[in-house]
């Protein structure tokens, strides 16, 4: 992207942001699930929650988050649990894989950090894994109340279709994308806001027959305004 053309895009989104964000919130006061990793800011619970959710419906995650919580309640104890109690917890999600990496980040945390989790980017992402932008800003923001952006499928997807840009493949292992949302963030009631952003890509902004009629931001939304 020339600068010209990025600084036309950032004219657009300055021009928006106050909109997108007030009608995003008024919106979810009443259409947001209340999930019950949603009602908790122990950074530990979130992370629980977000590696449980990883490929997973969010409808078919709360009653193993729940067990998961009153079997595990503390990152210590999870960490002196063996791999084959997590997986009986969770074997109904697949993924087997998820019993060995969720064990391991908690001892790491147990060990290096004495069970208190990290608020720096650098070192979530050296425990939560370099490619885990998604959860380590999750973590940052629903746990430890950091104005950082949340970005997958569905919140791509609401961008490029308010902005008419494409962020190409693999977007979330980009930078840029993440710098361009993250200017859109508020300085209050953030984890509303991400959450907001999630539900209304599952909800109303859908990859297929999107209902932009009802859309709380089709007045700044280039692709709602042509449909």
């Amino acid at each position: 992207m020339s600068q010209q053309n990025d600084s036309n895009l950032m004219k657009k989104v300055d021009s928006r942001k106050i909109i997108l964000v007030n009608n995003l919130l008024r919106w979810s006061k009443n259409n947001s699930p209340d999930y019950p990793w949603r009602n908790t800011s122990d950074p530990y619970h979130i992370m629980v929650s977000e590696m449980l959710l990883r490929r997973t419906r969010a409808s078919s995650v709360i009653d193993v988050y729940k067990k998961f919580i009153r079997k595990f309640p503390t990152v210590s104890l999870l960490s002196k649990s063996s791999v084959e109690e997590i997986e009986n917890i969770i074997r109904s999600l697949g993924m087997k894989s998820r019993s060995d990496k969720m064990k391991s980040v908690a001892k790491m945390i147990v060990e290096k950090y004495s069970g208190n989790f990290p608020s720096k980017e650098s070192e979530l992402l050296a425990i939560i894994g370099k490619e885990s932008q998604y959860t380590v800003n999750a973590i940052r923001c629903f746990g430890l109340n950091q104005q950082v952006p949340i970005f997958d499928v569905n919140v791509k997807r609401i961008f490029e279709r308010i902005l008419s840009i494409d962020f190409g493949k693999s977007a979330h292992k980009k930078k840029s994308s993440w710098k361009l949302v993250s200017t859109v963030v508020p300085e209050k009631n953030i984890k509303q806001y991400n959450w907001a952003l999630l539900d209304l890509g599952k909800a109303v902004c859908t990859p297929v027959d999107p209902k932009c009629k009802i859309c709380p931001l089709k007045t700044i939304c280039d692709y709602g305004l042509k449909s």
